[in-house]
C-alpha cells in the first residue's frame, strides 16, 4: 500500500517537473514538534503567481496516529471541507473561493499525530477527482506535494535504570570493602 502512495508521489513529481514550474503552487506539510511520542505539523499551501478557485488534497501517514486536525483554510468557509479519517490517509481536505485564491497563505491548518513505530512519514498528495483549477482557464494547476519522516524515542526501560543502579552500587560497596579490608591488614 505503502509502495503504491510512494509510485503516485514519483509519478507526480515527475508530471510537474515535465511541466516545469510555470504556475506552479505548493501545499506542503513542515513539522513544528517533535517529541519522539507526539508529531505536529502544520500544512502551508503557497499560490503566488496563480489564481485558483480551490481544490482539494489528501495526506497520507504511517507509523502515526491521528490525533486532530485544527483548520484556518483561506477563502469561503462554504467551500471548505475537513477530511475523513481513513486508516492512513486523511482524505478530502478542501478550500477555495469562487472569486479566486493567490498568494502565500502560509499554515492553512495543524496536523497532530501520536508517534506508533519506530520510523514514521507522512505526504501530501493529490487528492481524487478535485484538482486546484485556474480561476480563468479552469483548468488544472501543478501542485508540489511533499514527504516528511521521523523517527520515535525510544525510551531507556526502568529495569535497566534498576539494573545499572544496582550494579553501581554493588561496585560502590565493593570498593569501599575492599578500602577498609586494605587499612586493617
Amino acid at each position: 500500500m505503502m509502495t503504491r502512495r510512494l509510485l503516485r508521489l514519483t509519478s507526480a513529481a515527475v508530471m510537474i517537473g515535465a511541466l516545469g514550474t510555470a504556475n506552479a503552487a505548493s501545499i506542503l506539510l513542515v513539522v513544528t514538534e517533535d517529541t519522539g511520542r507526539s508529531v505536529t505539523m502544520d500544512i502551508t499551501a503557497d499560490f503566488t503567481g496563480v489564481t485558483t478557485i480551490g481544490g482539494g488534497f489528501d495526506v497520507a501517514f504511517s507509523g502515526l496516529a491521528f490525533v486532530s486536525f485544527d483548520s484556518s483554510y483561506p477563502g469561503d468557509p462554504g467551500f471548505s471541507r475537513e477530511p475523513d479519517v481513513l486508516d492512513g490517509l486523511l482524505f478530502g481536505f478542501a478550500f477555495g473561493d469562487f472569486n479566486g485564491l493567490t498568494g502565500d497563505f502560509g499554515a492553512i491548518g495543524t496536523l497532530t499525530f501520536d508517534v506508533t513505530d519506530v520510523d514514521w512519514v507522512a505526504s501530501t498528495e493529490a487528492g481524487i477527482g478535485d484538482p486546484f483549477l485556474d480561476v480563468k482557464t479552469f483548468q488544472p494547476i501543478p501542485i508540489e506535494y511533499n514527504t516528511v519522516s521521523g523517527s520515535a524515542v525510544i525510551p531507556v526501560p526502568a529495569a535497566a535504570w534498576l539494573m545499572f543502579g544496582g550494579l553501581g552500587a554493588l561496585f560502590g560497596v565493593g570498593r569501599v570493602g575492599a578500602a577498609s579490608a586494605a587499612i586493617i591488614h
